[in-house]
């Protein structure tokens, strides 16, 4: 496939002039003696992004001006906000931007008319309202918030300004609308003037972030098999990465213009990345003399089936992410693979290597259930147990990266057939669940409503003259920052951030603007002060609050500057505005420290809690095996849903949950206390392999593939697991007496049951041992995390021995 010279955009033409001229400095800064890292002039890696964010500034201010626009200086200021480095994340703010001001102008255009001369009502109202928005804004995800916290301040904006008239809120919200889609349009046009196609670079982000997590996965099951030091806490930590790059798919999605569908599977691709990493705090995976197999190959003696599984696994695990990435078609262009899914002709032809290495993984996993098939488990057999568990918790293991494997190659546009034919037509869609805390969701919002209701009291009583200013601003900080994760710290960067706004302000609106009379001169101006951001380097411990610093700085120059159309701010009102809004940020802070402080603890343990509570529900028993084991119809719940065995609780919603509870705590989780929380972590992991077992037998039960003992012991089971989970000791035993039954389900002691199966195949014998081994490993090694204790603060690395539990 021939294609033409890459087209370059002007942005990409601009930027490439420094990094040449950056490269001839740093050669002859090392000619006269300086260090190559240190050129004699440094261009920042920021300043064509700063650019273009001023030059879409300037030009919704020079628009607003001769559009005659109430308050001109809020069109700049929302092309700053809306203004990010990705096209998906700029794309997607503005869109909730644009619907978060539709519905707050309504809701102060609404609140103004009801209640036009009770302010003692009005503004309890307002603050109630305010609350509500960041409520809401505490379920949702990415810049729905944003959309949510907008919705609350525009209302506050628009009926503030309307309390020396409100004949005029109309007109009011109008102008607040107006201004904001002003703002968005002008980023939207700097970024497409300043960018190239945005597909193409998703497509390349894309493929990296998946091959990197998928490579990463591989890495750390390779080094679980060979028994390496923190492997738990390495795989935590890629967990946590995992969930923070599923986290940008969907604006990945949007710059690809929903082609293909990458989105969904790229959302199955790292879920089930992330539940392969799960399997690891549910058993061990180290293998006896698997470390020792060269010396038994050079020994010529007789190598354990075993052994010889384990050592494949490793081998494969090794070669696979570069075999499964050396297809031509997957390191192609992403021009030639957007040609590739639109042409009616164009196929490409795969390597063979790709479908072999997919095929032995399957193989692979039918060969380690039959090993586990063939072990004879019994109560006095430990080593027996402990080998028929590593070999069902590897099985599991690799039908998740089999998973992986298959839909990373339709997220990147390739039938799961191997076959390059383009994708016409893919119904997939992936279940996105994110769990919810609405104990947080009160506590901001009850947050914000008072630090509204305080700044109005205020307000109300001395009858400030800049007193709308300064409820307006509070609430802007309080909505902007009440669901971040660290609001105090957010809110003190938006300090930092104002103080240095009001600085540059200080030198437009005294010395530099009055000098001006046109608008060319005002650009002048404007853009030194807007192209500052671009030379400051966070530093690591700066790094936390600068970033929202710098973003504040933009945000807050064109308030402190801009007044109106035909006036010009003086130094008076300069320093009275900039006193409002600096009082404003500190109110913020301080109701952020008072009013119900963010405990990570309390937060922690609110998902412990919770995540109990889910997996007693899917505990529940179905009612056909409560009931005798007939044929009766299953409960119904979120989890039941639709025929037989539809009712049964779904892996990938459970997957899902649980890694939605895993991401959020570890969002909330500050660097200084990870250690104190990592049990939590653990825990979480741990429970959600618990879960997974449990489903599994509800499956096999579900199934009527259990022999009739086996399957009353597996109830017991379950039934106490509903019951008290706590009581681990106490399942830990059911655990092992229906390792018993199991043991005895071929000695023919018993009746046979109607509806049920004499004997297990192998397969299922190997899945129903595993599941137990595993529950009962769980359940004694988690019991501070499942019972109502508090977890250990340091977690435990290694694996202690099994215990024996008398069956």
């Amino acid at each position: 496939m021939s294609t033409g010279p890459p087209v370059l955009s002007p942005y990409q033409l601009v930027m490439r002039f420094p990094a040449r001229l950056r490269a001839v400095l740093g050669r002859m800064g090392a000619w006269a003696g300086f260090s190559p890292a240190q050129p004699l002039l440094m261009f920042p890696p920021r300043l064509g992004f700063t650019l273009r964010t001023a030059f879409g500034c300037l030009l919704a201010l020079g628009l607003a001006y001769p559009l005659e626009m109430g308050s001109p200086g809020w069109a700049p200021l929302i092309c700053w906000a809306v203004s990010l480095t990705g096209g998906g994340e700029s794309l997607s703010k503005a869109r909730w931007c644009i619907m978060g001001t539709l519905l707050g102008v309504v809701a102060g255009i609404a609140i103004t008319a009801f209640l036009p001369q009770a302010p003692w009502l009005f503004l309890p109202v307002l603050a109630l309202w305010t609350g509500m928005c960041l409520f809401f804004g505490s379920f949702a995800s990415n810049f729905r918030t944003y959309g949510w916290g907008l919705a609350g301040f525009t209302t506050v904006i628009v009926a503030m300004n309307a309390i020396p008239d409100g004949n005029t809120v109309f007109w009011l919200g109008m102008s607040r609308g107006t201004n904001i889609i002003l703002g968005v349009m002008c980023s939207r046009f700097s970024c497409i003037v300043f960018t190239g196609d945005p597909a193409a670079g998703a497509w390349e982000k894309l493929r990296q972030n998946l091959e990197q997590s998928f490579g990463n996965v591989c890495r750390i099951l390779g080094a679980a098999l060979e028994d390496q030091a923190d492997t738990r806490r390495t795989a935590e930590t890629e967990i946590t990465r995992i969930l923070a790059a599923d986290a940008q798919i969907e604006f990945l999605a949007i710059e690809l213009r929903g082609k293909a569908h990458a989105g969904p599977h790229a959302h199955a691709t790292l879920a089930a990345l992330a539940s392969a990493l799960a399997r690891i705090f549910g058993a061990p995976l180290h293998y006896p003399l698997v470390r020792h197999y060269e010396e038994l190959v050079e020994s010529g003696g007789r190598i354990p089936p075993g052994v010889m599984l384990f050592h494949r696994v490793r081998e494969m695990l090794q070669r696979l992410p570069e075999n499964l990435f050396t297809e031509p078609g997957l390191q192609a262009g992403a021009a030639e693979r957007a040609e590739a899914r639109g042409g009616d002709s164009e196929t490409l032809s795969p390597s063979g290597e790709t479908p072999l290495i997919l095929g032995e993984l399957s193989e692979l996993r039918s060969q380690a259930l039959a090993l586990a098939g063939e072990v004879e488990v019994s109560a006095q057999a430990q080593a027996e147990a402990e080998e028929v568990l590593m070999l069902t918790v590897l099985a599991n293991l690799l039908s998740d990266i089999e998973i992986a494997a298959r839909q990373l190659r339709a997220s990147l546009g390739y039938d799961t057939d191997f076959s390059l034919s383009p994708r016409k037509q893919d119904t997939f869609r992936f279940p996105h669940v994110r769990w919810r805390d609405p104990v947080l969701a009160m506590e901001t919002g009850l947050k914000v409503s008072t630090a509204v209701m305080v700044t109005s009291l205020i307000y109300e009583v001395t009858a400030w003259p800049e007193g709308k200013i300064f409820v307006t601003f509070t609430s802007i900080i309080c909505c902007l920052f009440g669901t971040s994760p660290t609001p105090t710290m957010g809110s003190f960067g938006f300090l930092a951030g104002m103080l240095a706004a009001a600085a540059s302000a200080f030198v437009l609106d005294v010395i530099l603007i009055p000098c001006v009379e046109v608008y060319e001169g005002m650009i002048l101006c404007y853009l030194p002060m807007l192209l500052l951001p671009a030379f400051v380097q966070p530093g690591k411990r700066t790094g936390a609050w600068m970033g929202v610093a710098l973003i504040a700085y933009g945000f807050m120059i064109f308030p402190m500057t801009v007044k109106g159309n035909h006036q010009v701010m003086n130094a008076l009102e300069y320093f009275n505005r900039v006193q409002a809004m600096v009082l404003a940020s500190m109110i913020a802070i301080l109701i952020f420290r008072i009013v119900f402080p963010y405990s990570l603890r309390r937060a922690a343990n609110r998902i412990r809690l919770s995540m109990l509570r889910e997996l007693r529900h899917i505990c529940r028993l179905p009612r056909s095996f409560r009931n005798g084991l007939t044929a009766d119809k299953l409960p119904r719940s979120r989890f039941f849903k639709g025929s037989f065995l539809a009712h049964l609780p779904s892996e990938r919603l459970w997957i899902a949950r649980s890694l939605g509870r895993f991401s959020h705590l570890s969002i909330h989780t500050p660097k200084q206390e990870t250690a104190a929380v990592q049990a939590y972590l653990f825990g979480l992991l741990s429970t959600m392999s618990l879960g997974l077992s449990i489903i599994r037998l509800q499956h096999l039960l579900a199934g009527q593939r259990l022999p009739g003992p086996l399957a009353h012991a597996v109830l017991a089971l379950l039934k106490q697991l509903r019951r008290n989970p706590g009581d681990t000791v106490a399942a830990a035993k059911l655990a092992g007496q229906a390792l018993v039954a199991l043991d005895q389900e071929g000695s023919g002691s018993r009746k046979a049951q109607p509806a049920l199966p004499d004997t297990l195949t192998p397969q299922d014998r190997a899945l129903v041992a595993g599941c137990l081994l595993a529950i009962e490993r769980v359940l004694l090694e988690d019991r501070s995390f499942l019972c109502q204790q508090q977890p250990p603060v340091a977690p435990v690395e290694a694996f202690p021995p099994r215990p024996v539990v008398a069956r």
